[in-house]
């Protein structure tokens, strides 16, 4: 790890930890109505386990919502975007953070929470079909 890599890391470490990061977790997940932004039916916060995942670390402690974070289920964040997508690998000990697939991940996690219902609902009923003409 170079330097600059553990300088960030440690800046990184001592910010999740701060009082600045926790209070600003309720009016991030106020925004997105409690709501995963990966997987918009799966309830997050009022008692129900989340993460907070930076897309990005260019704004650390000044981060935006949509811009540089996005509120997740931990199954998205823990097993797809820092698992399956990352090959299990920490964002400081990827060849590129983010890689091609984190980044489409980020970008539908931004989108409406109508848009990825709606969409979902058509690949669902996409799936049925496919399924159904197999029979």
């Amino acid at each position: 790890m170079s330097k600059q890599t553990k300088r960030a890391y440690i800046n990184y470490q001592s910010h999740i930890k701060s009082d600045n990061w926790y209070s600003k977790h309720r009016t991030w997940l106020d925004a997105v109505g409690d709501y995963c932004t990966m997987f918009p039916w799966v309830r997050i916060g009022k008692g129900h386990r989340y993460a907070i995942h930076h897309m990005n670390y260019k704004n650390l402690g000044n981060e935006k919502l949509g811009r540089d974070v996005v509120p997740l289920c931990p199954f998205a964040h823990d097993y797809v975007i820092h698992g399956f997508l990352a090959g299990f690998k920490s964002a400081g000990n990827q060849r590129s953070y983010p890689n091609l697939a984190q980044r489409l991940i980020h970008f539908w996690c931004v989108q409406r929470r109508w848009f990825k219902g709606v969409l979902s609902l058509l690949i669902l009923l996409k799936l049925a079909k496919l399924y159904l003409n197999l029979k």
